[in-house]
């Protein structure tokens, strides 16, 4: 018994990391923050120099209420000393000095948080002194207190420049800090995230048959903001972020516009030659094996599609490249059984065998693009995030100016078959999210015709959609269509189901990515003042 609580104590010691004292000052364990603070920290601590550095201070002071001021500050003290320390990593974004110039550039924008922290505390506590509300590693003597409060406010008429910087005179008890060149700190709205406190709108209303849709959704936005704690639906939790599905666009207007909001924007096939096609080879395929099955399809081809008419032409060739990839191989002769098991690689082996196949047969044929994996994070979003948001999958294609980085044309999101409704519908928030910034982004740009292509697997359905910025603080999703994946050889004839679809957003993509490889005609889109800013949020 006293042998197995010795080992009890002594794994426990194992366990507890102390505390480290520099310059007396206690440096608490990146444990007492969030997850999301600590995933943070702990990037800073081993791969400070991978960075960009400007930003992680401000994220500190904002993200987690559990972070003082002083942990912050410890936070940057200690990885400056790692860089400092550590010259092979340094070399990795440069010279010291400018990995140190950077780190300053960070200091200084959370000085900046809490200046403004420390001014609504005296407002709404005149009692408090704020001369006497100091954060050790960084403290502001009084008269840079006026000065930073006075150029803040706009009062200050000349600027400094934030120079290059020796690591003594970043010491922790300088204060010599120049706030004037940094940009003020937004107004909070109730959620996590920067951005503008109001969601009432500047330019013309949205109208239709005299029905004011801009003041509806707005005001349903409203109520969302107020219970953001409570919400559940996500298409409720979306409208934080301004996105609004056709649901929540119908269920507002006072009048019928179903009209204005089709269910769908593809076509059917009115081919004679495609359908035919389709429909003997999947009756083939039903009584067939594989390779009977392939013979008949090469007869098909050349006696239905390469005799199709002009117009048709594109959903041929669509076709074709579709039972191309579903007939290359025997897997509709023995389907697999995929669940939702992380354990046993399902989720993978579901998107590798039959939804990758799918896109690739789509969008695989255009010179330009880059297919992004799960690997790949997100480049459009904040730097904050970024560990956040990794798309499934994604198509790109560079910016003009490749200098910029790259535009998001296709994102996809799946689960395979008996996934829970939850992850399901944070895979909806996720992914109307990630649209979003893509659409920002080409807007930032000087864009006007921007447009991004939305793909929702859930299980062997999928929901096919873009987004769209027509109206001032409306960003609209508009479904393409949807349909359910093909399982095995019995349900070939889906593809009359499937090909309108996937050839809408192939012209959709197609048009954005010709737009995107041209150079826009101004630096500033007519669009950028319909923009909103986007929030972490999530169910």
């Amino acid at each position: 018994m006293k042998r197995s609580w010795s080992l009890e104590v002594a794994q426990r010691k194992k366990r507890e990391k102390p505390s480290i004292e520099e310059n007396g000052v206690e440096l608490l364990q990146p444990k007492i923050f969030g997850r999301k603070v600590r995933k943070l920290a702990n990037d800073y601590f081993f791969k400070a120099a991978e960075w960009s550095l400007n930003g992680f201070a401000t994220a500190i002071f904002t993200s987690d209420p559990e972070c003082s001021s002083t942990n912050a500050a410890n936070i940057w003290i200690r990885s400056l000393r790692y860089i400092s320390e550590n010259p092979r990593i340094s070399s990795s974004q440069g010279t010291l000095a400018g990995v140190l110039r950077r780190m300053r550039r960070a200091a200084v924008k959370a000085k900046i948080v809490q200046i403004r922290q420390l001014e609504l505390k005296r407002q709404s506590h005149k009692q408090l002194d704020v001369t006497k509300v100091t954060v050790e590693n960084f403290r502001l003597r009084d008269e840079h207190w006026t000065e930073a409060m006075a150029r803040y406010k706009g009062e200050g008429e000349e600027e400094a420049e934030i120079g290059d910087v020796d690591v003594d005179e970043l010491d922790d008890n300088t204060g010599e800090f120049s706030v004037a060149s940094m940009e003020p700190p937004k107004q909070v709205v109730r959620i996590v995230g920067l951005g503008e406190p109001s969601s009432r709108s500047h330019h013309p209303h949205w109208t239709i048959k005299g029905d004011d849709l801009s003041k509806a959704l707005m005001g349903s936005r409203m109520i969302m903001v107020k219970n953001h704690e409570t919400l559940q639906r996500p298409e409720e939790i979306l409208q934080l972020n301004f996105i609004f599905t056709r649901d929540v666009i119908l269920g507002l207007a006072k009048r019928d516009v179903h009209p204005e909001f089709p269910a769908a924007l593809c076509k059917p096939i009115r081919c004679p030659q495609i359908l035919m096609c389709i429909s003997e080879l999947s009756l083939k395929a039903c009584c067939g094996s594989h390779t009977n099955t392939k013979k008949e399809w090469r007869r098909l081809e050349r006696e239905y599609l390469e005799h199709c008419e002009e117009e048709y032409s594109a959903l041929a060739d669509l076709v074709r490249s579709q039972l191309e990839h579903l007939l290359l191989g025997a897997e509709l002769w023995s389907p697999l059984q995929y669940t939702a098991s992380k354990s046993k690689g399902n989720e993978d082996s579901f998107f590798c065998n039959i939804v990758k196949p799918l896109l690739h047969a789509t969008f695989g044929e255009y010179e330009g693009i880059k297919i992004r994996g799960k690997g790949d994070h997100l480049s459009c979003n904040p730097a904050l995030d970024r560990e956040l948001l990794y798309p499934d999958y994604s198509i790109t294609v560079d910016c003009y100016d490749k200098t910029k980085g790259e535009h998001y044309l296709v994102i996809c999101e799946a689960k395979p078959p008996g996934a829970s409704q939850k992850e399901l519908d944070a895979d909806y928030i996720k992914l109307l999210n990630m649209m979003k910034l893509g659409l920002d982004r080409q807007i930032k740009q000087g864009y006007n015709k921007p447009a991004v292509v939305g793909f929702l697997v859930q299980g062997w359905k999928v929901l096919v959609f873009h987004i769209c910025l027509e109206h001032e603080a409306i960003y609209e999703i508009k479904s393409i269509g949807h349909f359910d994946l093909i399982v095995d050889r019995m349900q070939l004839c889906k593809l009359i189901n499937i090909c309108p679809v996937l050839l809408e957003a192939k012209h959709i993509m197609k048009a954005s990515m010709k737009n995107l490889q041209q150079r826009p005609s101004s630096t500033t889109s007519p669009l950028a003042p319909l923009m909103r800013p986007s929030y972490d949020i999530g169910p």
